[in-house]
C-alpha cells in the first residue's frame, strides 16, 4: 500500500528509492514500480541492506570507496547473511556485529564513522574494542546456557518449533547455539519484548522460517526471517501457540 501511494504523489516522485534483498519482496507486485530496487545476490554472495546502500553510494558518487569501508561492508554482509558461518567461518564478522551490540545504535555508528574517516586501508579492532568484544562473548555463552532450560515446544505449520522469550540482542546467539548443540527442533521462534518483534531462525538445514514469518505477516529469508507486533498482539501470539498445528 505504502509502494502504491508513494508512486501516486506528485512531490515525491523521483525523491525515493527503495532497496530491499529478503525473497519475500522479489515480486511483480513490488518490482512493478521504478523506484523499487530487490536484489537478492550479487558476485559476493547474497546481499543485505548495507551492501546495497554502499553499491548505491558508489553507482551515484556519493561516496569515494576505499579498501577499510569495502571490509566493513563485506563483514557486515558476510554476517547479516550468515555467510560468516556457512561459507568463509570469519570470526571477524561475528566479532563486529558483537561490538554493535556492545555499544547500540548510537555508540556503535559514532565508533564506525570515526573508524572509517581515518582510512587506514584496513579494518580492525582497537585493544578496548577487543576487550570488549570477549566480555560480551561470555555474557552470550552465560546467556545461552540460561535460556536453554526455558524453551516450550510447539508444532506450527507442521514443524517443531522452539519457543522463547529473549532479549533481542542475543537472537543470532541463541540460535547458533541449539543449532551447534543438535537440539530437537526445527526452528527457533524468539519473542523479544524489548524490541515488539519475533525473530526466526532455522536450526534444521531444510527448514524455511521465512514461511513461518510469512504466515504470521512478516518477511525474510529461509534462514533468517522476522514480524514485528505491536504490544497488545502479545496476547494474541501466546494464545495462538497453545492451539496451532
Amino acid at each position: 500500500e505504502i509502494l502504491e501511494e508513494l508512486s501516486k504523489n506528485n512531490k515525491l516522485q523521483g525523491k525515493v528509492q527503495v532497496l530491499d534483498h529478503h525473497k519475500t519482496y522479489d515480486n511483480p507486485k513490488y518490482t512493478k514500480y521504478d523506484f523499487v530496487k530487490i536484489k537478492l545476490k550479487d558476485n559476493k554472495g547474497l546481499c543485505c541492506g548495507t551492501s546495497l546502500f554502499y553499491e548505491y553510494l558508489k553507482e551515484n558518487n556519493y561516496i569515494n570507496p576505499n579498501p577499510e569501508i569495502d571490509e566493513f561492508v563485506e563483514l557486515t554482509r558476510q554476517h547479516d547473511t550468515w555467510e560468516w558461518k556457512n561459507i568463509y567461518n570469519n570470526e571477524k564478522s561475528r566479532e563486529l556485529a558483537i561490538l554493535f551490540e556492545s555499544l547500540g545504535y548510537n555508540g556503535y555508528i559514532e565508533l564506525i564513522t570515526e573508524k572509517l574517516k581515518q582510512q587506514n586501508k584496513s579494518f580492525e579492532f582497537s585493544p578496548l574494542e577487543k576487550t570488549l568484544i570477549n566480555n560480551r562473548k561470555k555474557l552470550i555463552e552465560d546467556k545461552c546456557k540460561i535460556y536453554e532450560t526455558k524453551v516450550h515446544y510447539q508444532t506450527i505449520l507442521g514443524m517443531k518449533a522452539g519457543i522463547l522469550f529473549i532479549d533481542y540482542d542475543y537472537r543470532n546467539e541463541i540460535a547458533e547455539y541449539f543449532r551447534e548443540n543438535n537440539y530437537d527442533m526445527d526452528f527457533v521462534m524468539m519473542i523479544s519484548l524489548d524490541r515488539d518483534v519475533v525473530s526466526y531462525r532455522s536450526v534444521k538445514d531444510n527448514i524455511s522460517v521465512r514461511v513461518v514469518a510469512e504466515h504470521f505477516g512478516g518477511k525474510g529469508h529461509d534462514k533468517a526471517a522476522t514480524n514485528p507486533i505491536s504490544n497488545n498482539q502479545f496476547l494474541d501470539i501466546i494464545n495462538t501457540l497453545t492451539s496451532i498445528q
